[in-house]
């Protein structure tokens, strides 16, 4: 070589996440987090609620008093999902004078499953894992800055 064409230098930052994998665990702790996720006035009561046929992922309370029972999918969900939800149905019950509402939690709904969803009366509602993701990360930043707010406030101990 007997000529420099050019010369550089850069200082690179990566700010960028790298996820490895999501899973319906991701989506469920999202929706503990914030039940507003699946509507507004939803109250959990239990997760992973023991029944004869499994485990209802979400159970809880609406607004008006009725029972929520939530099955989620990270994959479209389809019959099976459907099936499942069903089973769980055969062994929960509302309180009196209130009703019992299935709803699955996905991205979205299978081809051709929406008849039975609509003929089941079974509601659906969308929630991706990158929305789930990203409100996990927005509740843990709150959790580590009311940390922070809780340690400076703290009067230091002397021995």
């Amino acid at each position: 070589m007997d000529r420099v064409e050019f010369l550089g230098a850069f200082r690179l930052k990566d700010e960028a996440e790298f996820v490895l994998h999501s899973s319906e665990e991701e989506m469920r702790k999202a929706i503990l987090a914030e039940p507003s996720l699946i509507e507004q006035g939803l109250r959990v009561i239990d997760f992973e609620k023991k029944v004869a046929p499994g485990f209802v992922d979400v159970y809880g309370i609406d607004s008006q008093g009725n029972t929520v029972v939530i099955e989620i999918k990270k994959d479209p969900a389809g019959a099976a999902a459907v099936k499942q939800l069903v089973e769980y149905l055969k062994y929960l019950s509302p309180a009196e004078g209130k009703k019992l509402r299935p709803i699955i939690v996905a991205p979205s709904l299978a081809k051709g499953v929406l008849p039975t969803v609509e003929r089941m009366r079974i509601e659906f509602k969308p929630l991706t894992l990158q929305k789930s993701l990203e409100t996990l990360q927005r509740h843990a930043r709150s959790d580590q800055k009311a940390l922070r707010g809780w340690l400076r406030e703290r009067p230091e101990e002397k021995s």
